[in-house]
């Protein structure tokens, strides 16, 4: 019985230790359904001078704005300050109706990954899936 709790005790040991030394590549994921059919809310996502009107960022500070080469899918890119932050956006991937992903440069230090799912789970009823991860143990904001 003794040897069974010191190898309990061993293991949640182990355990407690062993993320200390994973890479760290943290993720955050949001989903949300939206009333409007896939072909609707594309556009919104694909074309970077819109993002302005619904991303939480520009609701919360007073952002610049400026853009290079294309203004919507694949190779369109959005360059941005605001008081505290600067950053580069550029658009990787643009699959009509479906996704598109991103890389954003922030402050010249933090590189993160991002990419929006669309999926029509009815008509008039799409699931939008943000996903994005950066390198690096604290979040950029």
């Amino acid at each position: 019985m003794k040897s069974i709790r010191i190898r309990l005790g061993a293991l949640a040991l182990v355990l407690g230790i062993l993320p200390l030394f994973l890479p760290r590549r943290p993720r955050i994921a949001r989903r949300i359904l939206i009333h409007a059919d896939r072909s609707h809310v594309f556009p919104l996502v694909n074309d970077l001078r819109n993002w302005p009107r619904w991303t939480a960022w520009h609701q919360r500070q007073e952002i610049e704005y400026h853009y290079d080469g294309l203004p919507a899918g694949a190779g369109a890119t959005q360059h941005w300050r605001c008081l505290s932050h600067s950053g580069v956006l550029h658009m990787t991937q643009s699959h009509e109706g479906e996704r598109i992903a991103y890389t954003l440069m922030m402050d010249d230090r933090w590189l993160l990954e991002g990419a929006v799912f669309l999926e029509e789970i009815a008509p008039h009823q799409t699931r939008v899936l943000w996903i994005a991860r950066w390198q690096g143990a604290a979040c950029p904001w």
